[in-house]
């Protein structure tokens, strides 16, 4: 993709974000609203606003840009269309609320997540989670930020000296919870401590920082990994499937850490 239209889908989908989180803080103060079942699944859910700030991003981006195709959550739900990616088709992969859950109950973890993809290469990610004030933005080769501040990943080398994320929610799922206590287990007792934020983006994003050191995550979607998955990277952090191979847009079951040589020991 051509530098100047990059930059151009960049500072569109920073406005953009920008706007969703005046919708996302709209919505966590409002203790009224409403919510429902994502295909009668008791823990998946969705509210107005996850519609209100998919309706601001992709109308926006329709606008500028109406050749371009979208991955996004509650589009996708609604179409039941399996996600795929169009080669040399621009394509906005797009979560917007990642931490329903959280929402919902007035939990300050919940962000809109914006990730741009062509040729199956990640071009930026963005992620803002408006109630703590949190703004990470990312251009391939061109480093990861924090409200405007360039941010490293840690340089942890060893569990016992690491803080390491698992997502002990999904095993609600019912379909890894084996797999998922025993990540829990032998976290808990290696590292230093164990978190759940309940949004991929966000744990992601705070690996970027340095504010954590490791994540594994299996069974999400592409939405809830691609934007955070730059993130990681340009701050000098790796990206793998949790098979060891490349980490797969389509397919986001991953290991992320804060270096090369880290991502082995978890």
């Amino acid at each position: 993709m051509d530098s100047e239209v990059l930059e151009e889908c960049f500072q569109l989908a920073l406005k953009l974000a920008k706007e969703a989180g005046e919708i996302i803080l709209e919505g966590m103060s409002n203790r009224k609203k409403q919510f429902s079942l994502k295909d009668n699944v008791f823990h998946d859910l969705v509210t107005e606003y996850d519609t209100k700030v998919e309706k601001l991003l992709m109308d926006g981006i329709r606008e500028k840009f109406p050749d371009h195709k979208f991955l996004s959550e509650e589009d996708n739900a609604a179409t039941k269309v399996k996600p795929s990616l169009t080669p040399n088709c621009p394509t906005w992969i797009i979560d917007p609320i990642d931490g329903t859950n959280n929402f919902i109950h007035g939990i300050p973890y919940a962000c809109v997540s914006i990730a741009l993809v062509f040729n199956s290469e990640i071009l930026l990610g963005i992620v803002n989670n408006p109630k703590t004030n949190e703004l990470f933005t990312a251009k391939k080769n061109c480093g990861a930020y924090l409200n405007g501040e360039k941010i490293h990943t840690s340089s942890a080398d060893a569990l016992n000296k690491s803080l390491i994320a698992n997502e002990l929610s999904l095993a609600a799922l019912n379909v890894n919870t084996k797999e998922l206590m025993g990540r829990a287990e032998r976290f808990g007792t290696a590292a230093i401590g164990l978190r759940s934020f309940g949004t991929a983006a966000l744990t992601l994003s705070y690996i970027a920082c340095g504010k954590l050191d490791g994540y594994v995550i299996d069974n999400l979607y592409p939405w809830d990994i691609a934007a955070g998955a730059l993130l990681v990277r340009e701050a000098g952090g790796t990206v793998i499937g949790i098979n060891g191979l490349e980490y797969d847009i389509l397919k986001p079951d991953v290991i992320a850490a804060s270096t090369e040589d880290f991502i082995i020991i978890v």
